[in-house]
């Protein structure tokens, strides 16, 4: 499955406004970020057009059931990037997956499971499953 132009520059955006809701963007959160960037073939021009257009690109959110579970799961991993998750970072995601229409015991359950000690990244098999 193909992610739009849009929906691209939306799992970015929502990228970098989990990365900095904690007040504090880590260099390998960046670095995680622009991978993700280099996975959706968004080239530096648009990742910096992205960058600055973040507040505007996060309410651009997919209409299918399968792009929203993507999505959900490209930026929640992005939680644990840095080695912790943050209550703001949690909360962030909560309000995603809201905005995402998720079930919101669903959302809870995953972010639980990410928050468990050494946690490593979730396969989006894993994730997706336990969102149905």
């Amino acid at each position: 499955m193909e992610f739009s132009h849009i929906e691209k520059q939306g799992i970015i955006a929502n990228l970098v406004k989990l990365a900095q809701v904690d007040r504090q963007m880590l260099p390998n959160e960046v670095i995680y970020i622009q991978s993700i960037a280099l996975k959706l073939s968004i080239p530096p021009a648009d990742f910096q057009d992205i960058l600055s257009r973040v507040d505007y690109l996060v309410s651009s959110l997919p209409s299918s059931p399968e792009v929203k579970q993507r999505m959900f799961y490209i930026v929640c991993n992005g939680m644990n990037i840095d080695g912790q998750s943050a209550q703001e970072e949690l909360e962030f995601c909560k309000r995603l997956g809201a905005n995402l229409y998720l079930q919101n015991e669903k959302v809870a359950q995953v972010l639980e499971m990410l928050r468990q000690p050494n946690q490593d990244v979730m396969t989006e098999a894993v994730f997706i499953a336990a969102l149905n």
